[in-house]
């Protein structure tokens, strides 16, 4: 990647498929297949510009009935490093790619971290609350009041009933 870097207006393609690793696996993200897809690098001049495609799976949890399900993801791959000579190099012209992300960086000097990038990417992919399917019922069994379908007609008829409501179905 140190070509690239320091010659302004070169493009570079590339296509990865990054298997996923069971050890790095966290709370944070499960993968399940290999993730693939393609980027292209261009060098501006003033930045490094990353854009790209990926496709892959992730392994969540339905957050209604707290099933684990595959849900398969494709997203965008987009980033922008700044290119910045290196006053600590041998040479004076040595330039290299600055990531603003002090805590997780995905490229660092000439070296671009691909599975980094893509965890950083999945994390993002990954939806708020997951749903295995979009009539999940929720969980099985529950109390009366946690299973009961909300009254649509009367939304706040449960706090009526505890205040004494003699219209509410439950007073």
């Amino acid at each position: 990647m140190g070509e690239i870097i320091r010659t302004v207006g070169m493009r570079y393609t590339h296509a990865f498929a990054v298997t996923p690793d069971p050890e790095l696996d966290g709370a944070d993200l499960r993968v399940d297949v290999p993730t693939s897809g393609d980027f292209t690098l261009t060098n501006t001049g003033a930045a490094l510009i990353l854009r790209g495609k990926a496709n892959g799976a992730l392994r969540l949890s339905c957050s209604r009935c707290l099933e684990e399900f595959v849900q398969r993801v494709e997203f965008p791959l987009e980033e922008e490093f700044d290119l910045v000579a290196d006053s600590d190099a041998p040479q004076p012209e040595e330039i290299r790619a600055v990531d603003a992300n002090d805590t997780a960086p995905v490229i660092e000097g000439t070296v671009l971290d691909v599975g980094e990038l893509l965890r950083q990417s999945l994390i993002l992919e990954a939806p708020l609350q997951p749903l295995c399917r979009e009539d999940c019922p929720g969980v099985e069994g529950g109390s009366r009041e946690a299973s009961a379908a909300p009254d649509t007609h009367r939304p706040l008829a449960g706090l009526a009933a505890l205040l004494g409501d003699p219209e509410s179905p439950e007073g």
